[in-house]
């Protein structure tokens, strides 16, 4: 269940975008996991039933998503 955000993600958002690199984000995965994704697919999840009730063109799926530049996604409007 969604009990909200950490109260160190904010920092973490911040200090992300001071330090924007590869290397940085390599170091500090584990602090993206915890603070960041696993309580972002938690609030999908529980959003699920919110959607569906809204209409069934919703979708709450709890996963990794696929950027637009992965492969499969040439010809996609969105894809500069």
């Amino acid at each position: 269940t969604f009990s909200g955000f950490p109260a160190q993600t904010l920092q973490f958002l911040e200090a992300l975008a001071a330090n924007n690199s590869r290397e940085w984000f390599a170091d500090n995965k584990a602090d993206y996991e915890s603070l960041v994704r696993e309580p972002a697919l938690d609030f999908i999840t529980s959003m699920g039933p919110h959607l569906a009730a809204c209409s069934d063109h919703f979708l709450a799926l709890p996963k990794k998503g696929r950027r637009l530049t992965d492969a499969g996604t040439q010809g996609h409007p969105l894809q500069s």
